[in-house]
């Protein structure tokens, strides 16, 4: 986590207010793929910080068996750090 980042410390605080993101606002569906749909939402408290946030469905993620393929990608985005690659700010897990 960058210190200083308007971005991070939003989520920060979104998080330690509530846990499980409720406070995300839901603007537009940016697109769709083999595994999730990606929107892009706001945090309703955070002065203008907008995020794309990836959902997918558990149920089906496990009908399809691609529950390792899920799991890769998490992994692979919480290790990249790079200005030109997304960042991955925190996941949910419900």
């Amino acid at each position: 986590m960058k210190s200083g980042d308007p971005c991070w410390d939003a989520i920060r605080r979104a998080r330690s207010a509530d846990p499980s993101l409720g406070g995300l606002r839901v603007i537009c569906q940016l697109g769709s793929g083999d595994i999730g749909n990606v929107y892009l939402v706001e945090l309703k408290h955070a002065g203008g910080c907008v995020f794309a946030a990836k959902v997918m469905d558990k149920k089906e993620l496990e009908g399809r068996d691609k529950e390792r393929r899920a799991r890769t990608e998490r992994g692979i985005m919480e290790l990249l750090d790079h200005p030109f690659m997304p960042t991955l700010y925190a996941t949910l897990d419900s």
